[in-house]
């Protein structure tokens, strides 16, 4: 399948311009595209929802992420997904619904909060009106990194740049979208040969990891962790989240 293909598949083809001038005019990196890259392409947030449900189920997931969530890949194919970009500077992506102000391990933020240190998560109110807590399996720690997609790299320049000006996330977030929709041709094409020389390591070094040791262990891990969830009456897309953030 093609990039046209997909994107005529969630009848998003207005956008097959604009992802291919942007560097995603392949399935494989589209499916790699986070938020920020749709957010920095001016793709609207109900059409991300809908390229998210989609690449959720190209990938495999028993359910489609929430909005604003990355996506947890089934264990089969959790290498070949990303959840964010690998940056200190960009916020961790929450999850719909606040908590209680009760559960003190947990941080809410404008309805929305954070996944708790042990990896589990409140979900919305059942039928009961009692919230349902689903565990998630623990992040593998020896995958390999993912790397920045084109548009993380040059926003983290921009904002080392201006480190030190005092201005607040959504001033920077405003100039480093600014200054991408004006970058030169010449400098988008090098950050942009640096993203895919990444990303080709990325991959290789993801097709080294599947030959090892701990890769089956964690695989084995996954099993088990699906298998007690299950049974708890937990589970829901279980997968994993690796080491990209």
């Amino acid at each position: 399948m093609e990039v046209r293909d997909f994107l005529a598949k969630c009848r998003l083809e207005q956008y097959y311009t604009t992802f291919v001038s942007e560097g995603f005019d392949q399935l494989k990196s589209l499916l790699e595209i986070t938020e920020s890259d749709l957010a920095a392409m001016d793709v609207k947030r109900g059409h991300r929802r809908l390229l998210q449900q989609e690449i959720a189920s190209l990938k495999g997931f028993t359910q489609p992420p929430s909005m604003g969530l990355s996506m947890v890949p089934t264990d089969e194919n959790f290498l070949n997904m990303s959840e964010t970009d690998s940056t200190p500077i960009q916020p961790r992506l929450l999850t719909p619904g606040a908590l209680p102000a009760s559960h003190g391990s947990h941080i809410s933020l404008h309805g929305q909060h954070l996944m708790s240190p042990d990896m589990g998560e409140y979900t919305t109110p059942d039928s009961n009106g009692k919230r349902k807590y689903r565990r998630h399996p623990k992040p593998d720690k020896n995958a390999p990194e993912k790397p920045a997609s084109a548009y993380v790299m040059f926003s983290n320049k921009v904002r080392a740049e201006l480190k030190d000006q005092n201005m607040s996330f959504t001033e920077i977030a405003k100039i480093v979208g600014d200054r991408w929709k004006s970058i030169s041709r010449e400098e988008k094409e090098q950050v942009e040969q640096s993203a895919a020389q990444a990303r080709e390591e990325y991959y290789e070094a993801l097709r080294v990891y599947k030959e090892t040791n701990e890769y089956k262990e964690y695989q084995e891990y996954l099993a088990e962790f699906r298998k007690k969830s299950s049974s708890c009456g937990t589970y829901g897309s279980i997968g994993l989240l690796s080491r990209l953030n």
